[in-house]
């Protein structure tokens, strides 16, 4: 789980880690990107590189490119929520 400072941008945070590349591939092509690089009171489940690929191979897309639009805007939209939650009360599996 990655905490997140107050004041930066969850995008530039998750293009910092280095993977999630394919997440923010996909959020470039959504109207979320936007979101991403501001600033809000919300809370960012974001699936990496691997978690990607599978969904990509699970669902037979060849790259993030091949995904219809409107089900990366699911994708993205489902990982977002307007809140915000401090680790300390999500519980980890």
């Amino acid at each position: 789980m990655t905490v997140l400072l107050a004041g930066k941008a969850i995008y530039d945070v998750l293009k910092e880690k280095g993977n999630f590349k394919m997440y923010l591939e996909a959020a470039d092509r959504t109207l979320y990107s936007s979101v991403l690089k501001g600033s809000g009171n919300y809370t960012v489940f974001a699936p990496n590189d691997d978690a990607f690929k599978k969904y990509l191979t699970e669902n037979g897309y060849t790259s993030v490119e091949a995904i219809p639009v409107d089900e990366l805007t699911k994708i993205i939209g489902y990982s977002l929520v307007y809140n915000k939650f401090e680790a300390a009360h999500l519980v980890m599996l």
